[in-house]
């Protein structure tokens, strides 16, 4: 991690929409979240990042989160 650099995970992620201002130096979008196969398709897309199709209920989103 870079000094001053934050990082953040988004929950319920969509298209992306409200990660844009994450999308910036001051920032390490870590992980990206949602249950929508075209959302994530679009964020990946938009943003150029490593989003995941997970719902955050299921039991394979503890061990994706201590990763």
């Amino acid at each position: 991690m870079k000094n001053g650099e934050l990082r953040v995970v988004s929950l319920f992620s969509g298209c992306g929409g409200l990660d844009i201002p994450f999308s910036t130096n001051e920032y390490n979008l870590v992980g990206a979240y949602d249950n929508d196969p075209t959302a994530i398709k679009c964020l990946n897309h938009n943003l150029r990042c490593d989003a995941k199709v997970l719902d955050v209920l299921s039991s394979d989103f503890e061990p994706e989160m201590r990763s």
